[in-house]
């Protein structure tokens, strides 16, 4: 009897002992900061929060072993304030992380008014980053499986970025890119908006967006968006607004891609204004291929291909050109070259 109560002791002594290892570390300074951290549960779960700002909000939720969150919104990076002085920085900007099962990591970094950043993980070791400068900007990221990576980098006012991963090994990367606040040219990008959503293995999709208008309330309005179903698709969609020559300050890009199926491959690069690019692709080992150059002005390049093994490239240079391709079969091939204006091309292709 005695041999039993002590073997009983010594397992509650070691589940308490398991127990006390998660770690949590708040640093608050400013006025109205609140700040909360929850751990339930297994053990070596790690939170920490950092904030420096008048009415921010910062939460961490983990269950499960092995996790690891931290949350700045310290306008003061590496201890260098970032422009101006300014006691109201970083005002009411929100940061929450969830994370249900092991050894999930993820990482929150704010610096200016009004920026909301949210991470919600389920499964095992899945990563998010996400780093925003400027304000009223949203970042968004929801991973569920396994080893799935994401990262949002965001600069700019009122830029919104969207991260859905379902599935394992998937990997999405978002860079929204203008001068960030209390720098030269700052504000020239707004209302930009990017998404990715992945469902499957291995998929991997890197979206860019970089613009500048020529003033303080220049707005690019640009949206990329990519959706992926299936294995080991890859793709990459980069767009960059120039200033326009007719002072025109309200520049609108749109790309698009939808891909189903396995190994299919799609890129989408566009230097211009009021653009549109699409590309769907459904079967295996596909390759897609839009550019839009030359500070182009309205062209259109939509594709379609479904099958196996097609391969299609569309270049356009100029103004208000459209290029249609559609490719339905195994193993059909296309290229298009349009330079110049008002130009308009279609492409059908069966077997």
């Amino acid at each position: 009897m005695k041999r039993i109560f002590l073997s009983a002791l010594a397992l509650m002594i070691g589940a308490i002992g398991f127990a006390q290892t998660n770690k949590s570390t708040v640093v608050q300074e400013g006025i109205d900061a609140v700040s909360k951290v929850t751990q339930k549960g297994g053990g070596l779960n790690e939170a920490i929060q950092y904030q420096r700002n008048v009415g921010g909000l910062v939460k961490i939720y983990q269950e499960g072993n092995g996790n690891y969150a931290k949350q700045d919104q310290n306008p003061f990076y590496n201890g260098s304030p970032v422009g101006i002085e300014n006691p109201m920085r970083g005002k009411d900007a929100i940061a929450k992380i969830r994370q249900v099962g092991n050894g999930n990591k993820a990482w929150q970094t704010q610096r200016w008014d009004n920026e909301h950043a949210y991470a919600v993980q389920s499964g095992k070791r899945n990563e998010s980053r996400q780093f925003q400068s400027g304000a009223q900007n949203d970042a968004y990221v929801r991973q569920s499986g396994n080893d799935n990576k994401a990262t949002q980098n965001q600069y700019g006012r009122r830029v919104e970025a969207r991260i859905n991963q379902h599935g394992h090994g998937n990997t999405a990367k978002q860079t929204q890119n203008a001068p960030a606040k209390g720098e030269s040219g700052w504000g020239a990008v707004q209302d930009e908006f990017a998404r990715i959503n992945q469902h499957g293995k291995n998929n991997s999709a890197t979206q860019t967006q970089l613009g500048r208008g020529m003033g303080r309330d220049a707005s690019t309005g640009n949206l990329v968006k990519i959706e992926q179903h299936g294995n080991s698709n890859r793709a990459v969609q980069n767009q960059t607004n120039p200033n326009r020559a007719d002072g025109d300050e309200r520049q609108r890009n749109l790309a698009k891609i939808d891909q189903r199926g396995k190994m299919n491959n799609a890129v989408q690069d566009q230097f211009g204004t009021d653009g549109t690019m699409k590309i769907n692709q459904h079967g295996h080992e596909n390759y897609g291929y839009q550019k839009q150059y030359a500070i182009a002005v309205g062209e259109t390049a939509i594709l379609t291909q479904d099958g196996n093994n097609n391969w299609s490239s569309q270049l356009q240079s100029g103004s208000n050109n459209t290029s249609r391709v559609s490719q339905y079969g195994n193993a059909n091939w296309s290229k298009v070259t349009q330079t110049g204006s008002g130009n308009m091309n279609t492409v059908n292709q069966s077997n």
